[in-house]
């Protein structure tokens, strides 16, 4: 598992290799939000996982995320075990 901080950091992270799954927030920096995050990690791994989270977002934001394919949202503040859920059906979709 690797953690990263920032935006910036996810995507130099994801130019070494692909990951079982991503986490992203919806809000990361201000230069750069979750979705432009999860974009350029697809355009290096078209086939990856992603779960987005965030504690506000907008259904627009949301619907642009689940257009790029990441399927699975976590609001927040969320529990451990929603979290584990969510994480455990991300890793568990074939598609």
């Amino acid at each position: 598992m690797n953690l990263v901080i920032n935006a910036a950091e996810a995507i130099e992270l994801a130019k070494t290799r692909a990951y079982d799954l991503v986490l992203l927030d919806m809000i990361m920096s201000p230069e750069i939000n979750g979705i432009m995050t999860l974009k350029q990690i697809l355009h290096l791994h078209p086939e990856q996982k992603a779960v987005i989270a965030s504690g506000y977002s907008g259904e627009n934001e949301l619907q642009q995320a689940q257009d790029l394919g990441a399927e699975y949202f976590i609001k927040k503040p969320c529990t451990v075990g929603d979290f584990g859920q969510t994480v455990k059906r991300a890793l568990n979709h074939v598609g």
